[in-house]
């Protein structure tokens, strides 16, 4: 109870989605930990698939589907070497708050995964 309220009953999907949340943090934490940690397209593809795997198809692998405002699907690839150099080398000077927003933008401008409304779309099934 909290607050004097029953706790609600809550799906397998909701467990798993919170279980695979938990896992990606460990691993995010694990390499920001590690000095001059060089982070690739393979760890942001597993941090993708510790959240998403076995909630959606196809985890790890960049969207095929065109979406409004965002690179083609055949421009992913370049667009997510180019946001891991910057993660790894660009604009040193930036603070970390600032450059983690820039990170955020750009991430997000590409989108380069299944959107997430596909996740919830699947967990009220």
């Amino acid at each position: 109870m909290l607050k004097g309220n029953p706790v609600k009953k809550f799906r397998y999907k909701d467990i798993v989605a919170a279980q695979n949340h938990s896992r990606a943090i460990k691993f995010v934490h694990r390499m920001a930990s590690t000095p001059k940690y060089n982070i690739t397209e393979a760890d942001i593809k597993n941090i993708h698939f510790m959240i998403s795997g076995h909630l959606i198809p196809n985890p790890r692998q960049y969207r095929t589907d065109d979406i409004d405002l965002t690179p083609l699907p055949s421009e992913i690839p370049k667009d997510m070497n180019k946001l891991v150099n910057f993660i790894n080398k660009g604009y040193q000077k930036l603070g970390l708050i600032e450059k983690a927003s820039c990170v955020h933008y750009q991430f997000s401008r590409i989108h380069p995964f299944t959107s997430t409304r596909g996740i919830e779309m699947i967990q009220k099934q």
